[in-house]
């Protein structure tokens, strides 16, 4: 088995750029730009042709994070307000490989969103607003996408080593005394940071954005006179604090505000008072859900009476107090991490030995589940091939009719408790009660136990909502459902059913795994 090695990293990047790359509209605004003489009606036509893109970048245009003074209604407009360049970068933050956000676990991604915006959010922000040199203020736009583009490397590093991967990443948020990028590169050779900044350079994104990422996986602290990658450590830093509950981060923080661009303790404060609203409606905008236990001022408050109570607890040692008995418990989770990243190390070997031999890697066939990338399981339940392309032309019929229509569509995978063809048809006529109530749908049995339904014109939100109601109303009525959900907010020409179904799919077996009647979900961009 292949040791790790400083070519490690160099394999991952070049894998990835062959099963990985941006959306088309994003490599097209970038080589737009690239252009001498910039075109802003191509850069805007080019805009148009992805109408799901055209309207995330409306809503963020439209939100408190510009503070522009009324509607912007249409992307001639945007351009013009705006202007191309802060428009291109939002784009480019916007545009991740659909399929490397498609193949990771939804639970885990409400995590990486929800660090991942609310970082975006606070870079902007420190830039724009808390800065003493006026001069950061022109990388504000940059920060927001650096701080959205840090974490895609975790992104494949969930997809290409599951679930070790992601072991390593919740060992290293319970434990206090070792972070993520530490855990990382004791396992790896490097960190997720290193990985997102090559990631982004083989797909010629700009390369300031990536060596102010790089620069954070570096020992040498960011430099006052390098604004983009000082405030991308600065929000590192607040989104360990109030994310993470990272506590200890608000000294450091406090400590490198104070030198980087003269932040105060006052203007932390007002800092995280601003940014929670926004981080809402930057995720509303993305379509993505974000967690909701994280309140950024009351995780300050209680940072601050910590830094007390360490005070306080320093004085009382020099007296001779007790230890600490939640000590132990910390020595506990470094256990517990220290094995995850020996786990992790183990995985990455086998990952490279694979590598080093594609050939003897099984190919998985539509509708099969991975594990880490290669190592293939069978679904929780094999459906008809007949009816799974019956399923496929459905839901190309419907993508075909939205598209026209500029609406969204979503589609939930249903798995019954009972395998039993009476159950399935009882279930039918329940549902088609809902239908009658105005839930428009197509409906295909893809066995005995399993269907899937359509849902032209919603919103995978409310999707959610009505399977939640579902999943509640009918384990009074018969028994045990799980449900699968994926929605596109704005069907794009050239559709592929695939896209929608087979993410759906995997939050199925997400759900089934949760133990318990639920619904998992995600959105499919």
């Amino acid at each position: 088995m292949p040791a790790l090695t400083s070519s490690t990293l160099e394999t991952f990047i070049q894998r990835a750029g062959r099963l990985y790359s941006p959306p088309a509209v994003a490599l097209e605004i970038v080589r737009l730009t690239a252009e001498p003489q910039v075109d802003a009606t191509a850069i805007r036509n080019c805009l148009a042709g992805d109408p799901a893109l055209a309207v995330k970048l409306l809503r963020v245009v439209n939100s408190s994070i510009y503070g522009l003074k009324g509607e912007v209604a249409d992307l001639t407009q945007a351009v013009a307000l705006v202007g191309v360049r802060p428009l291109k970068l939002l784009v480019l933050g916007f545009s991740l490989p659909d399929d490397l956000l498609a193949s990771v676990d939804p639970d885990t991604l409400v995590g990486y969103w929800t660090r991942s915006i609310t970082r975006s959010i606070l870079a902007r922000q420190i830039a724009a607003e808390h800065a003493v040199d006026p001069a950061w203020k022109n990388v504000a736009d940059e920060a927001l996408v650096a701080g959205l583009l840090e974490g895609v490397g975790q992104l494949l590093l969930l997809s290409e080593l599951g679930p070790s991967y992601a072991a390593v990443v919740d060992a290293a948020e319970k434990s206090s005394d070792e972070s993520l990028a530490a855990a990382e590169t004791r396992a790896l050779g490097f960190d997720h940071r290193s990985l997102s900044a090559g990631l982004l350079r083989s797909w010629n994104l700009p390369a300031r954005i990536a060596e102010a990422i790089e620069n954070q996986a570096s020992t040498t602290p960011a430099r006052r006179d390098d604004p983009l990658a000082a405030t991308l450590e600065l929000a590192d830093l607040a989104t360990g604090l109030i994310v993470d509950r990272r506590l200890n981060a608000l000294p450091k923080l406090l400590d490198r505000g104070d030198k980087l661009c003269g932040l105060t303790r006052r203007d932390v404060q007002q800092l995280l008072e601003a940014v929670q609203p926004k981080t809402d409606q930057l995720a509303e905008a993305l379509g993505v859900e974000l967690r909701r236990d994280v309140d950024f001022v009351e995780t300050l408050a209680e940072a601050q009476r910590q830094l007390a109570d360490v005070a306080e607890g320093a004085a009382a040692r020099l007296l001779g107090a007790e230890p600490d008995p939640e000590d132990a418990a910390d020595e506990r989770l470094c256990r517990e991490l220290l094995e995850d990243v020996n786990g992790l190390t183990g995985t990455m070997k086998e990952y490279l030995e694979a590598e080093a031999a594609p050939a003897a890697r099984p190919t998985p066939k539509p509708g099969q589940q991975h594990g880490p990338r290669g190592a293939v399981r069978a679904p929780h339940h094999s459906g008809i091939e007949a009816a799974e392309r019956q399923l496929e032309a459905l839901t190309s019929q419907h993508a075909e009719a939205c598209r026209g229509d500029r609406s969204s569509l979503s589609i939930a995978i249903v798995e019954l408790e009972q395998d039993d063809p009476q159950a399935l048809a009882g279930f039918r006529r329940w549902w088609k009660t809902r239908e009658d109530a105005g839930v428009a749908s197509g409906w295909v049995a893809l066995s005995t136990q399993r269907l899937g339904v359509l849902m032209p014109g919603m919103e995978r939100r409310d999707a959610v909502r009505v399977w939640n109601e579902a999943v509640e109303a009918y384990a009074a009525f018969q028994g045990g459902i799980d449900v699968g959900v994926a929605g596109v907010a704005l069907v794009s020409k050239g559709f592929y059913a695939g896209s929608l179904i087979e993410p759906a799919t995997r939050c199925l077996d997400a759900a089934i795994a949760a133990g318990a009647p639920t619904v998992k979900s995600i959105e499919v961009y």
